[in-house]
């Protein structure tokens, strides 16, 4: 005969790791740093390529106004000001990036306390 408290204990343990704690367990096999600092790898690369794809929408846009321009721009001026906005939005998303990381290792590490606390209930039930 099955025990029902030990069968309860085993279809929590179940659900937990197909469903939202799938990815508390993918989170938890990194060290926290490690994992930040994944993340922000992952979000530096991908802001360089967000950004060298708006800026070439923007300058295929603007060809012919910028071509006209080609006479009279700076070349200085506008060479800061493109890298002042790249700086901007690359430190505003690894900002955000951080941030969300370390919440999400945090999450990770309470769900993974409260799976060993059902591990530990099977096993007294066992």
């Amino acid at each position: 005969m099955v025990d029902p408290r030990r069968l309860r204990e085993m279809i929590a343990l179940a659900s937990f790791e197909t469903g939202r704690g799938r990815t508390s367990l993918k989170i938890s096999r990194y060290y926290r740093s490690d994992y930040v600092g994944v993340q922000l790898m992952k979000t530096f690369f991908l802001t360089t390529i967000a950004d060298l794809l708006i800026a070439a929408l923007i300058i295929a846009g603007n060809a012919e106004a910028i071509a006209d321009a080609l006479v009279y721009l700076d070349f200085v001026s506008a060479g800061v000001s493109i890298g002042v906005v790249y700086l901007t939005t690359l430190g505003i998303s690894l900002l955000v990036t951080f941030a969300v990381s370390r919440l999400r290792c945090k999450r990770a590490a309470m769900d993974m306390s409260d799976y060993e606390l059902h591990l530990k209930d099977l096993r007294d039930l066992g």
